[in-house]
């Protein structure tokens, strides 16, 4: 088990037993419920309920799978149904699925007369390494990436890697991006062993990402200090997926991010905080993993990027690595250093022009 002393996190390895016990206790909870999308109702929700008996009975509630139902008008119908099932205080909701999902799915708990207890079951990379940790939840309004949403903490996370059988190589890239965000902003030989063995999908790897995300949110649980070196890669990557959104379009999330921590790599450069050789070897790791099939430019993210929750005083503001293993946070960046990051990335041979 990796711990913090907001809540804790059970691997199938050795928590399988407290996460049963958590559900068995029937005094506890006077309904379970299970929230999943379609894509995990189908593919996830038979082996959750294998795994726990206590689940066969929980009443399940089934959302379209997709960003797209990361909204407040989503976590609406969710609330409605919660109500139409007598769903209590004293109920207890599983969050079923990825990123969205568990996002999603604190979001209404939280809120859903002022707080029902919840756990996490995340079923993707992404959300075990990140999104299911460290108790941040949040909904997007029209394009722009999570504009609304709460600090809570579930009753614990249960993570089992029999789960990401379900996925693709490129959804299992999602999370590989965010670990590889971990190893450059806190933990070198991570990085180093994630980018030379590129083996992100055993317990081991997703430990390592777990304990380093706790280890930060345990120092800042509120994002007001340190805390925000993980929003490295997600200035730029949030506001890509953002613009790719309002034209219709979706990118992953692992691909919009790992661009964004090769723009702002480079923003770190221009700044004289990272070296041409660190920065060499961030994007060489990045980029011999994902390809990008697209392009953007600054005028095409700029509102995305003016509604970053970092910024402040009108000024654009980043968490930028001073090598790898180290970065530091609230670094105004000029407009100038932004566009010709993008460039850099729209143009990576400029990169090694010094």
């Amino acid at each position: 088990m990796e711990t913090s002393e907001i809540s804790p996190v059970w691997f199938k390895s050795d928590g399988r037993q407290h996460m049963a016990d958590i559900l068995s206790k029937n005094a506890a909870y006077d309904k379970i419920f299970v929230l999943c999308d379609t894509n995990t109702e189908k593919f996830c929700l038979p082996y959750l309920k294998e795994l726990f008996k206590e689940t066969s009975t929980a009443i399940i509630l089934v959302i379209p799978a997709g960003e797209k139902s990361k909204t407040t008008n989503q976590a609406e119908i969710v609330w409605q149904k919660l109500i139409e099932y007598g769903a209590t205080r004293q109920s207890l909701l599983i969050n079923l699925g990825g990123g969205m999902i568990t996002d999603i799915g604190a979001f209404v708990a939280t809120l859903f007369k002022r707080g029902m207890p919840y756990i996490h079951i995340p079923t993707t990379l992404l959300a075990m390494t990140d999104a299911a940790i460290g108790g941040k939840n949040a909904v997007n309004i029209l394009s722009y990436k999570n504009q609304a949403g709460t600090f809570s903490f579930p009753v614990c996370t249960y993570v089992d890697t029999e789960f990401l059988k379900t996925l693709s190589e490129n959804e299992l890239k999602n999370g590989f991006a965010e670990m590889l965000k971990h190893g450059i902003i806190y933990d070198k030989n991570y990085f180093m062993q994630l980018a030379g063995n590129g083996n992100f999908t055993s317990e081991d790897a997703i430990r390592s990402s777990v304990e380093i995300k706790n280890e930060i949110v345990k120092k800042d649980k509120y994002d007001r200090a340190e805390r925000k070196i993980l929003n490295f890669g997600h200035t730029i990557g949030h506001a890509v997926e953002s613009m790719m959104a309002a034209g219709g379009k979706e990118i992953s999330h692992g691909v919009a991010v790992a661009a964004g921590m090769i723009c702002e790599s480079y923003m770190a450069v221009s700044k004289k905080m990272l070296s041409q050789d660190e920065f060499s070897i961030i994007e060489s790791a990045i980029r011999k993993y994902f390809s990008f099939s697209f392009t953007f430019t600054y005028d095409g993210i700029e509102k995305f990027l003016w509604a970053d929750k970092k910024n402040t005083s009108g000024q654009l503001k980043f968490s930028l690595p001073e090598k790898t293993g180290k970065c530091s946070y609230d670094i105004s960046v000029e407009k100038s250093l932004v566009i010709n990051a993008i460039n850099k990335f729209s143009i990576p041979e400029i990169s090694n022009a010094g």
